[in-house]
């Protein structure tokens, strides 16, 4: 005979067996009726968006519109979710690899290929201020110890001394020019020509605009004023086209009549940061 179901009625009986005092105890367990019922949950599921975007209305935007939206977006969703004191707020910035780098400095020195599209239209997605921070900083040593050795070889008297004052100035030349020139043409683009170009990616153009000064600044060591007028006004030359091409392919479609002043003074700006360069490192008697 097979063992009674506890769960076969609404009154269950259980037995135990007690052999304290030689008898047995019986214990009533009641279990109510459940009061489950089956319902309608269609509500709970929740509903297919209606306002999905249609691949239409992304074809009739620019690809350059695009491509800094996206940007746009992922940097306010980061700022929402980091501090900006955090250090995880800028690692962003940082996340290149060496091929990245190079590629960026060769797109700074070499003018690109037609099709191959500007310096900003491939940094748009992420532009990174690790290789500005290194050029610069690369820039620094080098114009320093570039213009201590120029001046030694021009040097008539007896004794010479290093000038380790030419390091202090060169920090704040460059790092100055680096970040307070960006600043001053972010907020100039953003209210007076209404330009689409974020901070970030300003930073990143002119950080690796600075390139080409670092071989200027070696070959600036011939004692020549002829040679070196000519190589300074050379890179010069090649830098502020740089910064001027990247520029006016991103203002093509603003008000031309204040995009025009503003390449302009750009120009005027990058030729007056060689001439510092060259009056100030490289002084030949």
């Amino acid at each position: 005979m097979g063992e009674p179901n506890p769960f076969a009625a609404d009154t269950n009986v259980f037995e135990t067996q007690q052999r304290n005092q030689g008898h047995t105890s019986e214990v009533v367990l009641d279990f109510p009726e459940s009061t489950f019922t089956a319902g309608d949950y269609s509500e709970a599921v929740p509903a297919v968006p209606q306002d999905v975007p249609d691949d239409n209305d992304f074809q009739d935007r620019p690809r350059e519109a695009l491509l800094d939206d996206k940007a746009q977006e992922n940097s306010s969703g980061d700022a929402k979710k980091t501090s900006m004191f955090s250090i995880a707020r800028y690692s962003k910035y940082f996340d290149v690899d060496t091929r990245d780098v190079l590629d960026r400095i060769s797109d700074s020195v070499f003018i690109p290929h037609p099709g191959d599209g500007d310096f900003l239209t491939k940094c748009s997605r992420q532009p990174d201020l690790y290789g500005p921070f290194w050029i610069c900083t690369t820039l620094v040593f080098v114009t320093a110890a570039s213009g201590n050795f120029a001046d030694y070889l021009g040097n008539k008297e007896d004794e010479w001394y290093y000038d380790i004052g030419e390091v202090t100035f060169s920090s704040l030349l460059f790092y100055g020019y680096t970040v307070i020139f960006p600043i001053i043409l972010y907020f100039v683009l953003r209210f007076y020509v209404k330009g689409p170009l974020n901070f970030s990616a300003l930073l990143c153009l002119y950080g690796y605009s600075l390139f080409v000064f670092i071989p200027i600044s070696m070959l600036c060591i011939i004692p020549s004023e002829t040679a070196r007028w000519i190589i300074v006004a050379t890179g010069a030359f090649e830098s502020a086209i740089f910064l001027v091409l990247n520029l006016r392919s991103r203002l093509k479609d603003q008000d031309q009549a204040k995009v025009l002043p503003v390449l302009l003074s750009v120009a005027i700006c990058h030729v007056g940061l060689a001439l510092t360069l060259k009056l100030h490192f490289f002084k030949y008697y």
